[in-house]
């Protein structure tokens, strides 16, 4: 039998799964390390590897989707002042034209 797995993906670079597990006889990959699952939803609760984990969970990602949302709302959305008044001058339809352009 040929073996299933593809030798380079499109990149070019195999990955070997052989680093993180075994395969058996029939070809089932089985990893090394068993699944582990985050703190926050470990029973008993456990309050100090839960302040270990939460670095991990907001850094990088949550963090830089923080920092995003937050220049959106700060330089996109209107204040509070104009959407109250609601007229539609051109400044707000170029903002509302702006932030609709950029979810597209």
């Amino acid at each position: 039998m040929a073996d299933a797995r593809p030798a380079d993906t499109e990149m070019g670079m195999a990955m070997d799964d052989l680093k993180y597990g075994t395969r058996n006889k029939r070809g089932d990959w089985t990893p090394d390390e068993p699944l582990v699952h985050a703190p926050l939803f470990a029973f008993p609760p456990r309050p100090l590897a839960l302040l270990k984990w939460l670095p991990h969970y907001f850094l990088p990602w949550n963090l830089l989707w923080l920092a995003s949302a937050v220049a959106w709302w700060v330089w996109i959305v209107p204040a509070k002042v104009s959407v109250k008044v609601m007229k539609t001058t051109p400044p707000v339809i170029s903002q509302n034209e702006t932030m609709f352009n950029t979810w597209l």
